[in-house]
């Protein structure tokens, strides 16, 4: 690895924690679990589920002040 660059942590979410999909260009998904080396992720109102690499998902991050972003219905 070059100097000067860190690798990102891999952001490990709560069950139902609402995430961003780098690899799908930027789609907002709730984390459903990880399963065979992938996530899987479902939109936020509910619908089908698709897949994407452990290390291509970010938090959704709000602005300070701001209530917490909502867990999904994922039980």
């Amino acid at each position: 690895m070059p100097h000067g660059k860190k690798r990102a942590e891999p952001h490990h979410p709560k069950l139902g924690e609402l995430v961003i999909d780098l690899d799908h260009k930027d789609v907002v998904g709730a984390y459903m679990g990880t399963e065979g080396g992938q996530i899987y992720l479902r939109p936020p109102s509910g619908g089908c589920e698709w897949t994407t690499r452990p290390g291509s998902i970010k938090p959704v991050e709000l602005p300070a002040g701001s209530p917490a972003p909502p867990v999904t219905g994922a039980a």
